[in-house]
């Protein structure tokens, strides 16, 4: 390092260092470890540019109306859910070519089919009973 200039990069400091920085109190701090927002590099001791940049990333949420656990931030997760999606898919594509789907269309033309063919028979069903009660 030169003279006048400090590296920041390994600066550790206390929950009263950061409770002061961040204008919260010590109790608060520790209920941001327990939520899991910030994290602790030792007993009392935080890492200032990692516990700096997750509280401004909770705060960014925050304000977004985002809980920051939805927000997974693994490459490889978000690979993980394009492949499931594209099997998914597959899956799908692959039952409606064996006939063992059927499309919602082709379901909901069969259904109503049904309900009319019910409403008719339900609806001739007085002039039906009224000749047999006349007899």
């Amino acid at each position: 390092m030169s003279a006048g200039k400090t590296d920041i990069s390994e600066i550790v400091v206390n929950t009263a260092a950061i409770s002061k920085m961040f204008n919260l109190t010590e109790r608060r701090v520790r209920q941001l470890v327990e939520e899991g927002v910030i994290s602790r590099a030792g007993y009392g001791r935080f890492d200032l540019i990692d516990t700096v940049s997750k509280y401004v990333t909770f705060l960014k949420l925050s304000l977004e109306g985002i809980d920051e656990n939805d927000v997974v931030e693994s490459l490889d997760y978000e690979k993980w859910l394009h492949e499931k999606a594209k099997r998914e898919k597959a899956e799908i594509e692959l039952a409606h070519i064996k006939k063992e789907m059927h499309r919602s269309e082709e379901v909901e033309k069969v259904l109503n089919h049904m309900v009319m063919a019910f409403r008719s028979k339900a609806l001739s069903l007085p002039t039906k009973v009224a000749l047999m009660l006349i007899i």
